[in-house]
């Protein structure tokens, strides 16, 4: 609701400059928690207030002048803080402040904030009062876009630490969908850390479960195709690997309590079946390409080829194992279907070595279920192999 052009700059530019310091120091004055209801809720109205002035102090005079004035009183309170740890309340109040103004920053993040950030996320959770780590846990995520590479290792372990425990997993699970969200591309070397806590998952509230699960595919939405097809992949086998310890422990058999377990289940399969999906257009694609355009190596079909049939076959009994486990779970049918689907049309006649395998799910699925899907998907089947004479035996049979 802020025009950042809306102020008068020049004539108001001392004025902002005043006014954000005189912010930092009353939140400071004021940082002692509330010891009665009538309290809290006072103080919970001047901490809005407090952030809706900083917010205008960055309209008027800029967001990173407004963090370079407060910066002397935070790197003060941090100093404060390490020396003497009870000491929590001004940094407590200065990571309100700084969280505050972090959707207007672009620049002073590398040298204002980030060394205070990882100074405070590296120190061990006891050094620091839960206060400050809260605070904390919400400026990782309120300045997630404006991380570097070199800070997710230490974002995540802090994290990663917090989400197991429940009085921090809101704010950990929260800032966790902020980060992968906006840097997703770079944390796939960190997946395997998340599916560590996926014991405790269930003991987080329904929100916490959902931004657990929209992380993990939001990293899984930027890995390469191929990846797939590399059985000692440091992240896409533990995927796998983990959706089979999922569905093994019962995690979308009916009637299943997981709700967290069955949708991390759903969302590793809906990114399979963006993955076939793709690999599918690809495959076509190299169907299409004429023997000169192959030589030019506009696309390599024989590639695509392997790549796609090394995929199916590292992805297909998994989804089988899904598909025996609840075959009447017609969101987890819906989804394994479509992943079976789309390998049958990227791979085409490849699909041979599979083919009666994959009849024989589908057709004891629909005797289980009679979902439609299973229909739906035996169709895409029989118009790909039904001139195969090794398919039409079982075909027949089935």
């Amino acid at each position: 609701h802020r025009d950042l052009h809306s102020f008068p700059t020049r004539r108001s530019s001392d004025l902002f400059t005043t006014l954000a310091t005189t912010l930092m120091a009353r939140a400071m004055e004021s940082a002692d928690e509330p010891v009665s209801a009538e309290e809290e809720g006072d103080w919970k109205r001047f901490r809005v207030d407090v952030g809706d002035c900083l917010l205008d102090c960055c309209a008027a005079i800029g967001a990173t002048p407004t963090l370079e004035v407060l910066a002397p009183s935070i790197q003060q309170a941090a100093q404060t803080a390490a020396a003497n740890p009870q000491s929590w309340q001004q940094l407590e109040a200065a990571l309100f402040c700084l969280k505050s103004i972090a959707r207007y920053v672009e620049s002073g993040f590398q040298e204002l904030v980030k060394p205070m950030l990882l100074s405070l996320a590296t120190a061990h959770p006891q050094s620091i009062s839960p206060q400050v780590r809260r605070q904390l846990l919400v400026c990782i995520g309120s300045f997630a876009r404006l991380a570097t590479a070199d800070c997710l290792p230490t974002f995540m372990g802090c994290l990663h630490g917090a989400m197991a425990d429940p009085v921090f997993a809101p704010e950990a699970c929260h800032s966790l969908r902020q980060l992968c969200e906006v840097k997703s591309a770079d944390m796939s070397q960190h997946l395997e850390l998340l599916f560590q806590i996926n014991d405790n998952v269930d003991q987080l509230g329904r929100k916490e479960q959902n931004d657990f699960v929209f992380a993990i595919s939001c990293i899984l939405a930027t890995l390469p195709l191929d990846q797939l097809a590399v059985s000692q992949n440091r992240v896409v086998r533990p995927v796998l690997d983990k959706m089979m310890a999922l569905i093994s422990s019962g995690a979308v058999a009916e009637g299943s309590p997981s709700c967290a377990r069955n949708g991390i289940v759903i969302t590793l399969l809906e990114r399979l079946v963006s993955t076939m999906d793709a690999l599918s257009v690809r495959s076509q694609a190299a169907l299409r390409t004429t023997a000169s355009d192959a030589q030019k190596g506009d696309v390599d079909s024989k590639a695509v080829g392997q790549t796609v049939l090394a995929v199916a076959q590292e992805v297909l009994p998994v989804v089988f194992r899904t598909l025996q486990c609840c075959p009447q779970n017609s969101t987890v049918a819906e989804q394994c279907c479509r992943v079976v689907k789309h390998a049958i049309n990227a791979c085409e006649e490849a699909f041979a070595p599979l083919a009666q395998d994959t009849l024989q799910v589908l057709v004891e699925g629909f005797r289980a279920s009679s979902l439609s899907v299973y229909i739906w998907c035996m169709t895409t089947l029989v118009g790909i192999m039904g001139t195969s004479a090794q398919f039409v035996p079982s075909l027949v049979k089935g």
